[in-house]
C-alpha cells in the first residue's frame, strides 16, 4: 500500500527532474539568456532534492538543508500567491479565477512533499546519521 502511495509522488519528482533536463539543455540555445533563467534553473534544482528525497525515501544532505529549501519555496509561494490575488481582483474574470485555482492547487501538491521531507521523515534522518 505505501509503495503504490510513494508511486505517485516518483512520478511527481521525475516529471520535474524532465522538466529542469528539458530547461538545462535549452538555456544554451535561448536567444535572451539572463542572470534570472540560471537562477530559475537553481532553484528548480534545488527543489527537486526533497522531491526526490521523499518520493524514494532518501535523506539527501541534512535536516536543515531540507528546512531552508522549503523555507524559500514557502515564502515564494505565498508572494506569488499574494500578486496572483492581486491580479485576480484587479481585473476579475473567471477564466483568471479557474487559472489561479489550478495553479495555486498544483503548488500546494508541489510543496507537500517538500514539507513532509523536512518536517515529517524522522525515519529518514536518523537512518542517515
Amino acid at each position: 500500500m505505501f509503495s503504490q502511495f510513494m508511486r505517485k509522488w516518483k512520478l511527481l519528482a521525475y516529471f520535474f527532474t524532465a522538466f529542469f533536463i528539458i530547461n538545462l539543455v535549452a538555456l544554451p540555445f535561448s536567444t535572451n539568456i539572463t542572470i534570472w533563467d540560471f537562477v530559475n534553473l537553481i532553484v528548480i534544482g534545488l527543489s527537486l532534492i526533497p522531491m526526490y528525497g521523499y518520493a524514494n525515501e532518501v535523506a539527501i544532505g541534512n535536516k536543515l538543508t531540507a528546512i531552508a529549501i522549503f523555507m524559500y519555496n514557502a515564502i515564494c509561494t505565498i508572494a506569488a500567491t499574494w500578486l496572483f490575488i492581486t491580479i485576480v481582483i484587479s481585473a476579475f474574470s473567471i477564466t483568471s479565477l479557474v487559472i489561479y485555482i489550478f495553479a495555486e492547487l498544483f503548488v500546494l501538491v508541489c510543496m507537500y512533499p517538500q514539507f513532509k521531507y523536512a518536517f515529517k521523515s524522522e525515519h529518514m534522518w536518523v537512518k542517515n546519521t
